[in-house]
């Protein structure tokens, strides 16, 4: 997504990232984790949206669904 920010190509943009993850959804919500990587993630993603004006949406999935 690095790449498309520079391109401008994220302006107004909604994303919407489905994961069978639950712990990523919930430190996503919550703005932090004790894992330093998701962390590091979950920042990377907040501050996209600051800085590109984006809305990212993390949405649950079960991994049966996910397979259907």
């Amino acid at each position: 997504m690095g790449l498309m920010a520079k391109r401008g190509e994220l302006k107004g943009l909604e994303i919407f990232i489905f994961t069978d993850n639950s712990t990523a959804e919930a430190a996503f919500f919550n703005g932090s984790s004790k894992s330093r990587k998701l962390f590091e993630l979950i920042l990377e993603l907040r501050e996209l949206e600051m800085k590109e004006g984006t809305k990212i949406y993390f949405v649950h999935a079960s991994g049966t669904r996910m397979i259907a």
